[in-house]
């Protein structure tokens, strides 16, 4: 009984995630203007926000123990992006996760790495940003990243990162086709 409404779920997630390939393949061609693109930093708990912007949205962690950032949008948003965390922090950027490899979450990585956070992410998004990922269903395919791009440390299912009085757990959300 409980496996059905996760199977829906399932299904759901895959559909949009389909869904949502198709739409950052289509976003891709047509690059948005990035200079009129404003970052703005929305509080959801004590020391934790979301930065809005163009792309997958940025979540952030500050304390005392530095700067979590969840995903970093795309290169040309760097400046604006850091902009935005000095106005919540004075704190060095400790860490980056990414959550996934699309370039509207990952393509900031060579900008930040610069800065000296450390980039993790799961085993497959290492594998996806350092080969020729071809996406068949779309005929579409992503350069790899530059090396001072990925990640330097990966996981294989979970990750827990203890800053900020905060435990932050990553962990692999298999889909279907990984089953």
């Amino acid at each position: 009984m409980q496996r059905l409404p996760c199977f829906r779920k399932a299904v759901l997630g895959l559909s949009l995630g389909l869904s949502l390939a198709l739409l950052l393949v289509v976003a891709r061609a047509q690059q948005p203007d990035f200079d009129v693109v404003e970052i703005q930093a929305v509080s959801v708990a004590e020391n934790i926000y979301v930065l809005y912007g163009e792309g997958g949205n940025i979540g952030v962690s500050v304390g005392e123990d530095g700067v979590f950032l969840i995903d970093d949008q795309y290169a040309p948003l760097t400046q604006k992006i850091r902009a935005a965390i000095a106005k919540l922090s004075n704190q060095p950027i400790k860490f980056i996760v990414n959550t996934h490899w699309h370039f509207d979450h990952t393509e900031g990585n060579e900008n930040f790495s610069k800065l000296g956070p450390i980039i993790v992410a799961h085993d497959n998004v290492y594998r996806r940003m350092s080969t020729d990922p071809f996406i068949v269903a779309f005929g579409a395919e992503i350069p790899v990243s530059p090396a001072v791009a990925l990640p330097m440390i990966t996981f294989s299912d979970t990750t827990i990162f203890r800053l900020n009085v905060h435990e932050i757990c990553a962990f692999h959300v298999a889909t279907l086709r990984n089953r």
